[in-house]
């Protein structure tokens, strides 16, 4: 499953929804115009779900066949499974020549279905799913330019902080730190995650990227060298890959954890 076409699925759904509704709010409403983006909006929710999910789907525009196949996973799709059959019989009949006329009942019908649809337990837990797990929204998953969960690190240190003194130590020959962010409560209990930009004492003009976790619990220290940009959401999936190939349970794994 691809965390970020997820999230675009979403993404598209709601503006085709935000179309409809612009639409509707003309002097002279085109109600065939405003009927598409409402099916349009449906189809991209249902494949988001199925997406996510895992679940195959056809790439029509088929919406009998998505709320199938989504209400076979999930029996709450019952709730938008007429209005999904309905709305499937009128949109293939507007996509070619004598089409039939709308009327304003119609146009309601399609906006109530498609928020309906938006805010659908199913589909809405996978917002709040996403947000959990990394700690942000699942909008900024979607512009976020790297994949959260395949940053590799370039360099690793790790220890005790009752032992070894401070970080500073350990690295000495970083110079120029300029500190990007503090993040609280990632991962597990008492972690305090730093993101800092820095350069080598070097002839070298170019910056590299430094997550530090501090966990209070342990005293256990560590730090990790990137050398692409970085930012929260690297941050919180590096950490979740990490902590999963070392076999460390974590809170956000099960949708927990607290967020910024």
């Amino acid at each position: 499953m691809d965390i970020k076409e997820v999230a675009e699925w979403l993404f598209i759904a709601d503006e085709d929804l935000k179309s409809a509704e612009y639409l509707n709010s003309a002097y002279k409403p085109n109600k065939e115009a405003i009927y598409y983006h409402c099916s349009q909006s449906v189809e991209k929710y249902l494949k988001g779900y199925l997406r996510y999910n895992n679940i195959k789907f056809d790439y029509d525009h088929n919406l009998s066949k998505l709320i199938a196949l989504c209400e076979k996973n999930d029996k709450s799709f019952n709730y938008i499974l007429t209005n999904c059959n309905q709305m499937n019989v009128i949109i293939s009949k507007l996509r070619y020549p004598s089409r039939i006329d709308l009327d304003d009942n119609d146009v309601l019908f399609a906006l109530t279905s498609s928020k309906n649809t938006k805010i659908l337990k199913p589909i809405q837990n996978i917002r709040n799913i996403i947000e959990s797990k990394y700690g942000i929204s699942w909008q900024e998953i979607l512009f976020n330019k790297q994949d959260p969960e395949k940053i590799e690190s370039i360099g690793h240190i790790k220890y005790d902080k009752t032992e070894d003194g401070n970080i500073a130590e350990k690295l000495k020959n970083i110079t120029e730190i300029i500190h990007l962010e503090n993040i609280s409560g990632l991962n597990a209990t008492n972690n305090k995650i730093i993101i800092d930009k820095y350069k080598y004492n070097s002839k070298n003009d170019k910056y590299y990227y430094l997550l530090i976790r501090m966990n209070y619990n342990n005293n256990i220290c560590e730090a990790w060298h990137f050398n692409d940009n970085f930012n929260k959401l690297s941050a919180i999936g590096f950490l979740k890959q990490y902590d999963e190939q070392q076999g460390v349970p974590t809170e956000n794994s099960e949708g927990g954890g607290s967020r910024k």
